[in-house]
């Protein structure tokens, strides 16, 4: 691509991501005004398109992926899109951050783990590979071998700082063998592992989220996973932070 047509990208994502905004702003009028909204964010264009800051911090970063029968193959996709998204602005400076991801319903299936070093390419090719389960919810089961993975890491890079993006409704099957939620993360908070959510369920799922982060402004509430493009550039900017620096390149697109 030319530099001028780089240019005319550029601008053309800077208009998409205000009109994002734009439009979370109608959609929020109607929401309160109407019966139904009109507006709907769930386009692929939105995520492809978004003006995203990149990381240049060097950070290792693990995604959990709700893949349950909370959700409908639709939302499913629009999360991928949105790991996809954040995943890019980590690995597309080239400063040695690492990527992994785990999916989960009544199982968790490791996809791709740190110590593979994934191109931002390679982890997208792996991504879209990355099928719908179904099924019950076991988030529960899911710390916990996030937690294990972790715990394994080389300690030769335990010095990078370690930050565990998850999406879910929050609702975890109930189980006789279940476990709390907090008991679950403790783990990982133990190790210093900085735990975001991002929450697509009711007040009740939102609830039971709280369990798993040490500060509030670590969850983020969206209504439903249309309004996941609105949340890109808070998580990944604050999940860049954890690396100690407040450190951005421009748009990595």
């Amino acid at each position: 691509m030319t530099h001028v047509g780089r240019k005319r990208l550029f601008s053309l994502r800077k208009i998409y991501g205000t009109l994002i905004h734009i439009m979370h702003g109608v959609n929020y009028y109607l929401h309160k005004n109407v019966e139904y909204p009109l507006l709907s964010f769930h386009d692929p264009i939105f995520f492809s398109l978004l003006e995203i800051d990149a990381c240049d911090n060097t950070i290792d970063v693990a995604f959990l992926l709700d893949s349950s029968g909370s959700l409908t193959p639709t939302e499913f996709q629009q999360s991928k899109d949105f790991v996809a998204t954040v995943a890019d602005s980590f690995l597309k400076t080239n400063v040695g951050s690492r990527v992994g991801l785990i999916q989960f319903s009544i199982v968790p299936t490791v996809n791709a783990w740190l110590s593979d070093r994934l191109s931002y390419v390679d982890f997208r090719r792996i991504l879209s590979q990355v099928r719908y389960q179904g099924g019950f919810t076991r988030l529960d089961r899911a710390l916990s071998l996030v937690a294990e993975k972790f715990a394994n890491e080389d300690m030769s890079e335990s010095h990078i700082p370690k930050v565990l993006i998850v999406l879910t409704d929050g609702v975890n099957t109930d189980a006789s063998d279940a476990v709390a939620f907090d008991t679950a993360v403790a783990p990982l908070h133990q190790a210093g592992v900085r735990v975001f959510v991002v929450s697509t369920g009711d007040a009740k799922g939102r609830e039971n989220l709280y369990l798993l982060i040490q500060q509030e402004e670590d969850l983020y509430d969206v209504r439903n996973y249309d309004d996941l493009s609105l949340q890109l550039r808070r998580l990944s900017q604050d999940s860049c932070e954890s690396g100690g620096k407040s450190l951005f390149t421009n748009s990595y697109r």
